[in-house]
């Protein structure tokens, strides 16, 4: 049997070429597949990542918060004097860095520090043993009762916090209710 010149080389019939652009066309495709399903597995871990790290903020937050509610108890309907604060002062500084970090509860941890401040800034001046007038009588108790409205307004801040928080868990565990 002779060769026709025709043939142009040897396995370049149809055939040949019609399986070769097959297996690279399937090539192609489960490689875009493959690129497709680990950027989607990339991005999925990465959320992932990103909810267990806020989770862990927001409980950081959380248990501060109920410190200071357990000391804002601690304080109710008596009047304190400066040295009573110290512990306080942490508390508002650590909130506040807390505020700085955490975008998605930044306004109600930012009006937390707000109360705070007022809180504060409110310390019964009058010394244990001091005999008063009925007019220092009148403004200690005066100042007092300032002192009481703004630990109650702060309180009122911090369940306003405490409130968002939950939302916001609930909102990153998926039950959404």
């Amino acid at each position: 049997m002779t060769l026709s010149s025709t043939t142009l080389a040897f396995g370049t019939a149809a055939g040949s070429l019609l399986v070769a652009a097959l297996v690279g066309a399937i090539t192609c495709a489960v490689a875009i597949l493959g690129y497709r399903h680990t950027r989607r597995l990339f991005i999925l871990m990465k959320t992932k990542q990103l909810v267990e790290d806020n989770a862990k903020d927001l409980a950081s937050v959380t248990s501060r918060l109920e410190e200071i509610v357990d000391k804002l108890c601690e304080y109710a309907q008596k009047p304190c004097k400066p040295e009573d604060f110290t512990p306080l002062r942490k508390y508002r500084n650590l909130i506040s860095n807390f505020a700085d970090q955490l975008e998605m509860i930044r306004p109600e941890l930012n009006k937390v520090v707000k109360q705070f401040d007022a809180y504060l800034a409110k310390p019964a001046l009058t010394p244990a043993g001091e005999t008063l007038t009925p007019l220092r009588l009148e403004e200690a108790q005066e100042r007092a009762m300032e002192q009481e409205y703004a630990r109650v307004q702060l309180h009122t801040a911090v369940s306003a916090a405490q409130q968002k928080i939950r939302a916001l868990q609930r909102v990153l565990s998926g039950t959404g209710n």
